[in-house]
């Protein structure tokens, strides 16, 4: 059998990042067990709001009945019981799953960007909508939250920090959308869609340098995002705009029993 590791990077930087993943796209609920952070969702079919996210690598005792008692509290929830296994996360852990026959799924990379450098003149501009119009645009968009059945008015309405609705529009109207969320000095970008009958003409490019201008006039220090390692266009884009790699999660399902 594989060995599935956990992902490095020193831990700072990990709970930095792990926070202001949660911060800015937060669950329904969310109960810990110990520092098992269990996020759940029943208006959002997205993995990362519906998932047990360790939070301390030291915190690897009773793994056992934790796991059992995280599966039953998503079997009541009707969802999926998944782990995000990131560096905050304990090997054991994964080593537990993994002997239960756990799977791991949708490997992802954070990547940033400090803006300090960054000389636009041609960056596009963008449009700050209201939610109420950015929801309408994703739905024209065809965005992924969307075909999820996902209920983004309810998902937007649980963001706390500081955040801001863009559209990349063109003559036929709005083509591309993302959500950026201000922490600190660094934003976060999230829920990045591109009409799927456009894809491949250069407009997640657009956007993204929209939005590093954006942020370089709002003084902020750096931009981040989260890729998905097998969409190798837009890994190729975040390379292509300066952006390095920070570290890697990914998760790991239950087997169909639930186990």
């Amino acid at each position: 059998m594989a060995r599935y590791t956990v992902p490095t990077a020193p831990l700072t930087v990990a709970r930095r990042f792990t926070a202001a993943g949660a911060q800015a796209w937060p669950a329904e609920t969310l109960h810990y067990d110990g520092a098992w952070a269990l996020r759940l969702s029943s208006d959002c079919a997205a993995k990362r709001q519906n998932c047990v996210t360790p939070l301390d690598p030291s915190d690897d005792a009773d793994i056992a009945s934790r796991i059992d008692r995280a599966v039953e509290r998503f079997g009541r929830a009707g969802k999926t019981p998944r782990f995000l296994i990131a560096p905050l996360a304990s090997q054991r852990i994964v080593d537990a799953l993994s002997e239960r026959d756990w799977t791991p799924e949708s490997r992802v990379s954070i990547y940033s960007r400090d803006v300090g450098d960054w000389d636009d003149l041609d960056a596009p501009g963008l449009r700050r909508v209201k939610a109420d119009e950015f929801v309408a645009a994703h739905e024209v968009i065809g965005a992924q939250s969307i075909r999820r059945g996902d209920n983004l008015r309810a998902v937007l309405s649980r963001i706390e920090p500081p955040n801001f609705l863009f559209l990349l529009e063109k003559d036929a109207g709005p083509v591309a959308s993302v959500i950026c969320v201000r922490q600190g000095d660094m934003i976060g970008c999230f829920e990045l869609n591109v009409s799927e009958d456009l894809r491949g003409e250069g407009l997640g490019g657009e956007l993204m340098r929209g939005v590093l201008s954006w942020a370089k006039k709002r003084k902020a220090a750096g931009v981040w995002e989260q890729v998905e390692v097998e969409n190798k266009a837009s890994v190729a884009l975040s390379r292509s705009l300066g952006f390095e790699p920070v570290y890697d999660y990914f998760y790991m399902r239950a087997p169909e029993d639930g186990a």
